[in-house]
């Protein structure tokens, strides 16, 4: 039985949503991001079918690898079929409760996005790469523990390091924050992020969807009250992911220093693989991949 119109712009789409998705990871994770030859060659064959506008029946399923860190990588397979729901598979060499609980993870979040019909694989990556640094620095706490004595910062040290931060605090400060958010999809809250970026003389991009990133710039007392604002409302998970902070001596330094646009401009719900493109010309990528967990929270 042949397929009607209707379902071969359905399967086009949901083709195309895929073609979409994997470019994103590929821009995400340049290096992360591993496909076999025969992958290449179905990803092209796919690419193919999705702009010559073919019927997709014989479309077969994308699949790749993303390797998390050394001790974990994510095999996934996308279905032929939107609305379906993708197959991810955790390869974990540490504890097998730990390999499990990864599992789970994945298996919870493939769920939920096919649930919602929404993309899948960037969350999913975010997440479990999150989790997977978790394990690490766990196991690694645990294997200092049984090594040495417990040893504490003395309080006076702590004293002075927070007289630091202090006297940072009054200084004229440039600063750019990465944000991360479950999701942007709210309306209003979209309209409050591009607004109150205006109102307070801030730079950058709001990209929403799933995942939602948020990437400003500007005087540090004007970032602190915008995060403030937007913490107020509510969101299902918000994480300042990376930060930049650099002491200026003038507000004409601080303006010469920016290198974001003024204005919070928000890109489309797919663009993540365009603010990647941005922050790289930019000279920011190392605080954008922050919010993917690709990298230390202060750069």
């Amino acid at each position: 039985m042949h397929a009607g119109p209707a379902d071969v712009e359905s399967q086009l789409s949901a083709l195309r949503a895929q073609l979409e998705e994997i470019e994103a990871l590929r821009a995400c994770y340049p290096e992360e991001l591993i496909l076999t030859p025969a992958e290449e060659d179905i990803l092209r064959f796919a690419a193919h079918l999705a702009e010559s506008a073919a019927a997709t029946a014989e479309a077969p399923a994308l699949s790749g690898t993303l390797r998390l860190n050394d001790h974990a990588d994510l095999n996934f397979v996308l279905p032929k079929r939107g609305g379906s729901e993708a197959r991810l598979q955790v390869i974990y060499d540490g504890h097998r409760q730990d390999a499990d609980a990864l599992q789970h993870l994945a298996s919870n979040i493939a769920a939920e996005c096919a649930r919602d019909g929404v993309p899948c694989l960037l969350l999913a990556a975010n997440q479990l790469l999150d989790a997977a640094r978790e394990l690490a620095e766990a196991e690694a706490e645990a294997e200092a523990a049984v090594r040495q004595q417990a040893g504490q910062q003395p309080p006076a040290a702590r004293c002075r390091g927070q007289r630091a931060q202090q006297r940072e605090a009054r200084q004229l400060v440039l600063s750019r924050r990465c944000v991360w958010f479950h999701h942007i999809k709210n309306l209003a809250k979209r309209k409050h992020i591009v607004e109150w970026g205006h109102e307070l003389g801030l730079g950058g991009y709001s990209k929403p969807g799933f995942p939602g990133v948020v990437l400003i710039e500007g005087a540090g007392s004007d970032v602190d009250e915008y995060l403030s604002r937007l913490r107020a409302l509510r969101w299902q998970a918000m994480a300042v992911r990376g930060q930049q902070d650099e002491v200026v001596s003038s507000l004409q330094e601080l303006e010469a220093g920016r290198r974001l646009p003024l204005g919070v401009h928000e890109l489309g719900e797919e663009d993540m693989g365009r603010l990647a493109s941005a922050c790289r010309e930019s000279g920011l990528e190392p605080l954008f991949l922050t919010a993917l967990k690709l990298g230390g929270g202060t750069v």
